[in-house]
């Protein structure tokens, strides 16, 4: 796959991420029944893992890697608080 492939889908899959852990956050505040479906709680799982691959393809594919480079650790470090987080903020409300 070519760089700019896989850019977009980062892309994609960081603006998907967000706005999942946005829509879950209200539903979780109204209790709306949504939550409790199984396609809730595996498809942000999916689209997060599917951020990661592609963020390190992206790495590979530029030869830029954390620890090395001062704003991919930034960014990596980044990526897995937001997975951290969204999953202890919205994984209490689901039970």
């Amino acid at each position: 796959m070519g760089f700019l492939l896989i850019k977009t889908l980062h892309i994609v899959f960081v603006v998907s991420s967000y706005a999942l852990v946005l829509m879950r956050g209200i539903w979780s505040m109204i209790g709306s029944s949504i939550m409790q479906t199984r396609r809730i709680a595996i498809v942000p799982n999916v689209i997060d893992k599917l951020l990661l691959i592609s963020a390190v393809a992206l790495a590979v594919i530029i030869h830029r890697y954390p620890f090395v480079d001062a704003w991919l650790t930034a960014k990596a470090i980044g990526l897995l608080l937001h997975i951290g987080l969204g999953f202890v903020a919205l994984s209490g409300r689901m039970s």
